[in-house]
């Protein structure tokens, strides 16, 4: 799974003398659920948004199935592409992300209730990860009971 993404926020952004080399730490990211209830404690409710951009299927199964040279049936996977925006309004900040989220497909015909229902699960991956990597290039600093700022935190490769 890879991930574009841009980031706009007004409140301050943060650049790094390129001479520097970042620092990598392994740290694991917050599942998409804390993100949401995070954002929900911090920005209140209706203080923050997510939008779906576009949820798009690139499995291709039918032209799979037409194609010469047939798949096997262990390499045929489920793929689905998120662009999702999340917005801080009142930080007059948006993140918007891009991912593919991918899934082995296990003997399963189309159209059954296991295929339907590996096909919405590998929907919901593509969207929580969408998500996911969007909160993980802001970096919100909590300042006292009143006082947030919402950074872009820069990725270096």
């Amino acid at each position: 799974m890879g991930s574009l993404g841009d980031t706009q926020c007004s409140e301050l952004q943060v650049r790094l003398d390129p001479r520097h080399k970042a620092v990598q730490h392994n740290t694991l990211a917050l599942n998409s659920s804390r993100c949401q209830e995070l954002a929900n404690h911090y920005f209140g409710f209706n203080g923050w948004s997510k939008r779906i951009i576009k949820l798009q299927d690139l499995s291709n199964l039918e032209e799979r199935e037409n194609e010469a040279i047939v798949t096997p049936l262990q390499k045929q996977s489920l793929k689905f592409f998120c662009a999702l925006e999340v917005v801080l309004p009142s930080h007059e900040c948006r993140r918007t992300e891009v991912v593919m989220a991918e899934e082995p497909l296990h003997k399963l015909e189309e159209g059954s209730l296991s295929f339907l229902m590996e096909r919405k699960v590998t929907q919901k991956l593509a969207v929580q990860k969408a998500m996911t990597d969007a909160f993980q290039k802001l970096l919100i600093v909590v300042l006292g009971k009143t006082f947030l700022i919402v950074l872009e935190v820069l990725q270096f490769q």
